[in-house]
């Protein structure tokens, strides 16, 4: 009887001790733990949490040569990982990272509605607290392709309430407070491979964060994967085309990786009438790995850029001129001109190293510095020499849609509607409604050796 119970007892410790386990630690894209995530096999019916240090095990209650661990995170992202049992009982994922939404934010439409839209106003069409997300979030997403801060703004907080940061460096403008996404755009194939989204103020970016959001781009040749790609786009929005190349290295041992990209965007106008657009992108990445404890790597950014501003419309242009209507330009020599050109040109350097004194802990020194300008051109017509020190010597406003050149202006006193003045505007504006250059040039013809009307730009210099 003793050797039969025995027998059982010994049964019973190696059916325990013979249970196929599966375990491992979750991390997301930067190796920083994932917790919360829920783990489960459906063919064992079990089912886990990783813990705050993103580590988990699974023990399954029956014995199996195949099964699949799906693993849903916080967002409600879904991963499937198919697992083997060859001849062991223990499946050891080791370091598994998990991509979450959060870190595929599609900013080539910031980049480009951001880089077409920013008016005077120093808002950021794109810019809607950092929205663009694959957060599938139809709202939000509609609200960041169709309006502009000036129309929505997400919390009623504007763009100066969100935070970016290039290989850890706060890159928000020195002027207005909000993040330049030209001065890094084209780069898309970096850019979106190396950003990650928090919401509202987070520890985990060694610093306070955004109140909105804090978007975090790290540029590393190690955080990319290895080899060569060319692409062409096609658009119709602020640009028609882009090409794009890049090659990446990830750094081996103490071998040195890099990578470099350059790109391309380019169109005679956009989907607005007027807009000519032309940009160049290029970045060159180095990572060396001095030892176990000291690595370094240094980014270079430089993307010029030039594109012809489009106007805000009111609700009467509108309706008379349609949605694609542009009263910033006007034909010159059989070719379009713009009165309103924005030019960048603000090279970034960066400089980064990382001291890991021991495990979960580390120093990282950032040195980061922009330089460049930044220009805005204009229509000035006010006058062109001082009296008495009032200025004199001024034009009418060649803004075709100025508000004495509108229909409505003609029917403004009630008491005298001037009914075929504002049918004549209203012809006028249908069938033109463009900025007459050859009229301004004439204009400037003048006996006194004046000119009624400059075209000047608004200009720029940054060094931070």
């Amino acid at each position: 009887m003793k050797s039969l119970n025995c027998f059982f007892l010994f049964l019973l410790v190696h059916a325990i001790h013979s249970q196929q386990v599966v375990k491992g630690y979750l991390v997301n894209a930067f190796n920083e733990p994932l917790s919360g995530c829920e783990l489960s096999i459906p063919e064992s019916s079990v089912q886990t949490v990783s813990a705050e240090d993103g580590f988990f095990s699974l023990e399954l209650t029956s014995h199996f040569k195949e099964v699949e661990l799906f693993i849903k995170t916080p967002e409600r992202d879904q991963q499937i990982v198919p697992i083997v049992f060859n001849t062991t009982l223990l499946v050891d994922l080791g370091r598994w990272k998990v991509m979450t939404s959060e870190q595929f934010i599609d900013s080539a439409s910031q980049l480009d509605w951001d880089a077409l839209f920013e008016e005077d106003s120093g808002m950021d069409r794109g810019q809607i607290g950092s929205i663009l997300q694959s957060q599938r979030d139809r709202l939000l997403n509609t609200a960041a392709f169709q309006f502009s801060p000036t129309f929505f703004r997400l919390r009623g907080l504007d763009s100066g309430y969100q935070e970016v940061r290039l290989n850890g460096i706060p890159v928000q403008s020195f002027f207005r407070g909000s993040p330049q996404w030209s001065q890094w755009g084209g780069l898309n194939d970096f850019t979106n491979r190396g950003q990650q989204l928090y919401m509202a103020a987070s520890p985990q970016i060694h610093g306070k964060g955004g109140f909105l959001s804090t978007t975090q781009i790290n540029l590393q040749p190690s955080l990319f994967r290895s080899g060569a790609k060319i692409s062409q786009a096609f658009s119709n929005s602020s640009y028609r085309f882009r090409t794009q190349f890049s090659i990446v290295e990830q750094p081996k041992g103490n071998s040195l990786g890099y990578g470099i990209l350059f790109s391309r965007r380019w169109g005679r106008q956009g989907f607005v009438k007027g807009t000519p657009y032309e940009a160049y992108s290029g970045t060159l990445l180095l990572e060396k790995n001095w030892s176990d404890q000291h690595s370094s790597w240094f980014t270079a950014l430089y993307t010029p850029n030039s594109r012809g501003k489009s106007a805000p419309l009111t609700k009467e242009v509108f309706e008379l001129k349609g949605n694609q209507y542009n009263p910033y330009w006007g034909m010159q020599s059989g070719r379009i001109r713009n009165s309103r050109v924005v030019r960048t040109k603000t090279p970034i350097v960066l400089l980064n190293h990382r001291w890991q004194l021991r495990e979960g802990q580390f120093l990282k020194f950032n040195f980061g510095w922009v330089w460049g300008i930044q220009s805005s051109s204009r229509l000035g017509y006010n006058g062109h020499q001082f009296v008495d020190g009032i200025l004199y010597g001024g034009g009418r406003n060649p803004d075709p849609v100025y508000y004495q050149y509108l229909p409505s202006y003609a029917l403004r006193n009630q008491n005298n509607l001037d009914y075929e003045r504002a049918y004549l505007l209203r012809e006028d504006l249908i069938d033109g409604g463009q900025l007459d250059w050859l009229s301004l040039y004439r204009a400037n013809q003048t006996k006194s050796g004046f000119a009624i009307y400059s075209l000047y730009d608004d200009v720029q210099k940054l060094s931070q």
